[in-house]
């Protein structure tokens, strides 16, 4: 048979719910010769018309079954619909089976979205209105369109008479234009379906978040903005304890304290961060905490002004002596010392806030909106470690240099892509982020290590927060006089970048855990 053929019919299914002009074209069809095979009511309704009908039930050796729920679902019928009759495998099945083949399949389904406008539809009236039989049916015959018409709509009945009218068969142009119309009105169908259950149904959501206040505005003074929670014992501003707060935390507050918070509790070791605009301006982890939070403001002290700083330790009088010629909108700790809430006392704008990580939040999802909904995803908790970390040149670090690169990859994390961390003995020196290019977001870390802490570089790492798709970055990069360089490779030049770095000297570390941040 040529696939350009037209199609003579010789069976047709008929199953629709909506009856309309169905007793005329089936009419029509058994004026042709063709064998009618139809469903329960539909099959009645012709039969009283005085139309020869061949009932499903006696097709497929069952009656209707769950109330009508199956009818249609047997190999019986699918198999007519969907074999292919140049197949001979298939040919010989539905021989060996006593299965006839079907030409024509005419379909329409349960009126869902009528039901939907009902007032007085129940819940159940509404799931009783998914078809399943009618869609499968429908999708069967539109898949098979080389030797099957399927027609969905009442306004195709015509055609369809006007087709076989003209030439006693049915073209294949005819069978393709009948398919697409069946699809687009399963696709319908499906949406209108989907479109009721996300409104209806419970959210599929881990929470349910209770209202906590209003904030005095959002990200600027024009926008209205409110704080919700769905956690009571999450760590971080949330649900600290408010220490000292003449003014309220504002939603720049909130985000900012929160990024702070997640990176100083990212690390064992006594840890300072400073976050400015939810990126990383400040940061050390050190075995003394005072030095760690002197570090972490020397690692870019015009960025801290205004800023954020989390410690994972105790905020100690030392260190609160230490700020006392910062501006610092809030400061977030496991506790403070007594004598250091006097010290900062006299920072009336100074906002002090008490939360630990002792209490771990059960939630490990965060959430961005985008227009008309939101996105999920698992927070990122994978950092490289140094058990990640294969090296792939020939210069190898040293000890203090293995832990600042865990300390470089970690930091690239908390900062928006594309990320360059430079790193020195625990402190962040360089940071360049939320840059379109890498190589600019490597030129602006070398500028700031260079600006503020010149004489560290030599001796410091950089890390990144996603592969080197070419060697240019690794070229500035050893300009700066850095000797250890980590990314986690996956770029189809990764031994470009490998020769690249050995030219220069450099101890190229390959860890294949990426790190981006949108």
């Amino acid at each position: 048979m040529d696939t350009s053929s037209h199609i003579t019919p010789k069976r047709a299914l008929v199953s629709v719910y909506n009856k309309t002009n169905i007793v005329d074209i089936v009419s029509f069809l058994h004026k042709l010769h063709v064998e009618i095979v139809a469903t329960g009511n539909t099959a009645a309704l012709l039969k009283e018309a005085d139309i020869p009908v061949v009932d499903v039930a006696d097709v497929t050796g069952y009656p209707d079954l769950l109330d009508g729920r199956v009818k249609t679902l047997h190999p019986a019928i699918h198999a007519g619909i969907l074999a292919n009759p140049l197949n001979k495998n298939h040919v010989q099945t539905l021989q060996k089976q006593h299965i006839k083949p079907f030409d024509i399949v005419i379909a329409n389904l349960y009126p869902f979205s009528e039901t939907l406008e009902n007032p007085n539809a129940s819940h159940d009236d509404i799931i009783e209105m998914i078809d399943i039989g009618g869609p499968t049916m429908i999708r069967a015959a539109a898949k098979n369109q080389r030797f099957v018409t399927v027609i969905t709509q009442i306004d195709d009945y015509e055609n369809l008479k006007n087709e076989l009218s003209a030439h006693k068969s049915i073209s294949l142009h005819f069978r393709q234009q009948m398919a697409q119309t069946a699809f687009a009105h399963t696709c319908l169908y499906d949406q209108s379906i989907h479109n009721w259950l996300s409104q209806k149904e419970p959210s599929p959501l881990p929470f349910q978040a209770q209202h906590v206040s209003e904030l005095r505005y959002g990200e600027n003074p024009h926008q209205n903005a409110s704080l919700y929670s769905f956690d009571p014992n999450a760590p971080g501003p949330l649900n600290a304890k408010i220490l000292q707060a003449e003014k309220p935390l504002s939603y720049n507050n909130y985000i900012d304290a929160n990024a702070a918070f997640n990176l100083a509790h990212t690390f064992q070791k006594p840890t300072v961060a400073i976050i400015k605009h939810t990126i990383p301006c400040g940061f050390c982890t050190h075995s003394d905490t005072l030095q760690a939070l002197k570090l972490a403001l020397a690692s870019d002290p015009l960025s801290a002004f205004g800023g954020i700083i989390a410690t994972n330790q105790t905020f100690s009088a030392p260190m609160a002596q230490s700020i006392s010629d910062n501006f610092i909108e809030v400061i977030i700790a496991p506790n403070f010392e007594s004598d250091a809430l006097k010290i900062l006392a006299k920072k009336t704008q100074l906002r002090l806030l008490a939360s630990s990580i002792k209490n771990p939040s059960p939630s490990s999802s965060s959430f961005r909106h985008i227009n008309g909904g939101f996105l999920i995803q698992d927070n990122n908790t994978s950092f490289p470690s140094r058990k990640h970390m294969n090296i792939m040149t020939q210069l190898i670090p040293s000890e203090d240099q293995w832990d600042d690169l865990v300390t470089a990859c970690t930091l690239t994390a908390f900062a928006p892509s594309n990320t360059i961390s430079i790193v020195h003995n625990g402190q962040l020196i360089g940071l360049g982020s939320g840059q379109t290019s890498r190589i600019k977001a490597a030129e602006i870390a070398i500028q700031q290590a260079k600006t503020f802490n010149p004489d560290l570089l030599p001796a410091a790492v950089a890390a990144s927060d996603g592969f080197f798709p070419f060697f240019d970055t690794i070229k500035i990069l050893a300009q700066a006089e850095i000797s250890v360089v980590a990314h986690p490779g996956g770029s189809k030049n990764d031994q470009q970048i490998i020769q690249e770095a050995n030219k220069h000297n450099i101890s190229l570390i390959q860890h294949n855990i990426r790190s981006f941040s949108h």
